[in-house]
Formats: C-alpha cells, sequence, structure tokens
C-alpha cells in the first residue's frame, strides 16, 4: 500500500507538471519542479527515552517553486526498518513491537534562506496524517488484535545541503515531529510520536 502511494504521488505530481508547462515556462533562473528522497532515524522511543529504540525511516517530497526561494509540494514517509524483540502490553492486548508499521503524508512548505552557488539552507515545515499499526502475539488467529493508530503531526526541520551541481544537492537534516491530536487509537508509552528526526537527503531539480 505505501509503494503504491509513492508511486501515485510521484506519477501525478510529475504529470500536472507536464501539463502547466507552458503556462509555468516563463524565462526564469530555477527549476520549477523539485524531487527530494531522504533517509533518516525517527526515535521510536518510550517517553523520556529517546536512546531506546530508533526506525529507519524514508521519505519522498515533491515541491513546486513558486520563486527561487519559496515552494510547497507534498510528502510520504514510510518506516523502511525497525528492529525490537520487546512483547509490551497496551490496551489490554500483548503487542508484539517487532510488527511496527509507521509512516505519515500530507503537505509541506519551506523557504530556502540562503540559497548561494554551492550552499542552500532550507527550514521548511511538513503537516499531515501519521499511522503506526502493531499486531499481538494472537494475531492473526484474532485478525482484530492489533494496535491502530492515527494521529495529525507538524514536523519543523531545517536541511542544509551543498551543490553538487545546478540541479542535483545532497544535504542533511533534521527536526523535531510533534504530536497535534490523536484521532484514533490507545494513548500510549511505547510509541512517542513527539521526537526529534534527522538523516540524509539528496535533491534533483527537474
Amino acid at each position: 500500500m505505501n509503494k503504491v502511494f509513492f508511486l501515485l504521488l510521484a506519477f501525478s505530481t510529475i504529470n500536472l507538471y507536464s501539463q502547466n508547462n507552458d503556462s509555468l515556462s516563463d524565462k526564469t533562473d530555477y527549476s520549477k519542479l523539485s524531487m527530494r528522497v531522504s533517509l533518516g532515524v525517527l526515535p521510536m522511543a518510550p517517553k523520556g527515552d529517546l536512546l531506546n529504540s530508533s526506525g529507519k525511516i524514508g521519505t519522498l517530497e515533491l515541491m513546486l517553486n513558486v520563486s527561487r526561494n519559496f515552494y510547497f509540494g507534498a510528502y510520504a514517509t514510510n518506516m523502511i526498518h525497525y528492529e525490537s524483540y520487546e512483547l509490551v502490553l497496551i490496551d489490554d492486548k500483548i503487542i508484539d513491537l517487532s510488527s511496527s508499521e509507521y509512516g505519515n503524508f500530507g503537505l509541506n512548505i519551506g523557504y530556502r534562506i540562503l540559497n548561494s552557488k554551492r550552499i542552500v539552507i532550507t527550514p521548511e515545515v511538513k503537516g499531515g496524517l501519521a499511522f503506526y499499526t502493531a499486531k499481538s502475539i494472537g494475531f492473526p488467529e484474532n485478525n482484530k488484535s492489533f494496535i491502530d493508530r492515527k494521529s495529525l503531526i507538524v514536523n519543523p526541520n531545517l536541511t542544509i545541503g551543498i551543490k553538487v551541481s545546478e540541479k542535483f544537492i545532497i544535504g542533511i537534516n533534521g527536526g523535531y515531529q510533534l504530536l497535534i491530536n490523536t484521532l484514533k487509537g490507545p494513548e500510549m508509552d511505547y510509541f512517542n510520536p513527539s521526537t526529534l528526526n534527522y538523516g540524509l537527503s539528496v535533491q534533483l531539480d527537474i
């Protein structure tokens, strides 16, 4: 499901760009569309214990550049690896944390406060819907024995990039993901959605 979403997001945005290319083709010194892929770490720890365990996450961002420095777009994040052997009691269920799945998707907006020939510094805010699921030791015999949590989150972050070429940037990023509201699912200590996140990124201007 997550792979399908990533593909749909990529193709729909590129298609939208191609359809409107004529109206956006004024002679400017910046690309109208950028794509950024990030690999990073999201601590998935009990509250107050950032060193407990971490998930490895991948993020795809598609950005429409309104000007040389200002952009908005859409993003999707998916946890690609998480290792834990703990069994914990959550919502009267014995949950196997190794079955944890996490992701979020939504909108992003950013402004490049420095955009020189070599260095790009970009504060950005992402916001959207986050989901977390984990199965109990009784699953799949009892196919309702799992945790299903959905939340609204916002993630202010900063990316510092180095231009390898005019259209290709590598960078490092860091931010803090904030829980705004839990829409569904139990409150629990074994997954804290308000947490640091950091990683590496590559950006291609199209």
